[in-house]
């Protein structure tokens, strides 16, 4: 990863989403296709506002993007950040829930085996609690691997 040019990194963040190539980033984006093109063949360097924007879409720092992370690869905090970079949005909420949910958890944090799935979430109007009918199984899958 560390050896990687931008264009490796930016196609590496684009098949991780499941981005066919520069439209459908442009799509997403507003980065007209013709400059990522140029950015993925690393015939051109990014500008601050790109960077920012590409940051922003995958979920990443500016540092990362161009291969400056402040942590070494293998830092766990940096890998999981890059995995819930990948999730759809609903998904996004739905982990945030459960890791406030952990953390607000009284010392030594007891994680049974098959935790009801309305003590893992809160239950605000708006938040993650409507995410469960669609997301059930998958939470209770989650859940149970603890």
């Amino acid at each position: 990863m560390r050896d990687e040019t931008f264009g490796q990194r930016l196609q590496r963040l684009m098949t991780a989403r499941s981005l066919r190539g520069a439209g459908d980033l442009e799509r997403a984006t507003g980065i007209p296709r013709s400059y990522i093109g140029y950015l993925l063949k690393d015939e051109r360097n990014p500008g601050r506002k790109t960077l920012g924007t590409l940051a922003d879409y995958f979920g990443v720092s500016t540092d990362e993007l161009q291969g400056r992370a402040l942590t070494g690869p293998d830092d766990p905090l940096q890998r999981i950040a890059r995995k819930l970079a990948l999730l759809v949005p609903d998904d996004q909420l739905l982990v945030e829930a459960i890791i406030e949910r952990l953390a607000a958890a009284p010392l030594p944090l007891h994680r049974p085996a098959m935790s009801p799935l309305g003590q893992l979430l809160p239950d605000h109007d708006g938040g993650p609690h409507r995410i469960l009918d669609t997301n059930r199984s998958r939470v209770e899958r989650l859940t149970n691997s603890w």
